[in-house]
């Protein structure tokens, strides 16, 4: 009769066991599928054309400068907790926009070999001791890669 109790009890508390399991579960489920939910209602992803953001900046908790063009029409807004002004309008010659120098790349052309078209332009300045130490710490690292292979 005592062994009948024991048992009762260990099945109970298996049961209680994997219904709290089960709960704990589902909440997590559906905290999940709610920030998704969520997610996707704040952030809508929109095909502007005539608005784009070019650039912001965080000034701090809840400030932040942006930099929009709208129709070609560059503008600097600010945004804080009191709302969003206007700063000023920026003319497009004074903006640097996606000056990226473009480099022609070789797939027969090795690395040490780009850092000595970059060693060449700049042989007069500071870089080129950069540059040095550079290639020095590439051969380090060749060298110590190499080593631990054969230890291997």
């Amino acid at each position: 009769m005592q062994q009948a109790g024991e048992i009762n009890q260990l099945v109970n508390g298996f049961l209680r066991f994997i219904y709290f399991s089960v709960i704990f579960v589902l909440v997590l489920a559906a905290a999940y599928l709610f920030s998704k939910y969520i997610a996707k209602k704040g952030f809508v992803k929109s095909n502007n054309k005539n608005i784009k953001l070019i650039e912001s900046i965080s000034l701090g908790v809840d400030k932040s400068l942006y930099l929009i063009d709208v129709g070609g029409e560059f503008f600097l807004i600010s945004s804080s907790q009191k709302g969003i002004n206007l700063i000023s309008e920026i003319r497009s010659e004074n903006l640097i926009l996606n000056k990226v120098e473009k480099v022609d790349i070789d797939n027969n052309k090795k690395f040490n070999d780009y850092l000595d078209d970059v060693d060449c332009k700049y042989a007069s300045s500071d870089i080129s001791h950069n540059i040095d130490n550079v290639k020095e710490s590439i051969k380090k690292l060749k060298r110590m890669v190499r080593g631990n292979k054969l230890n291997d």
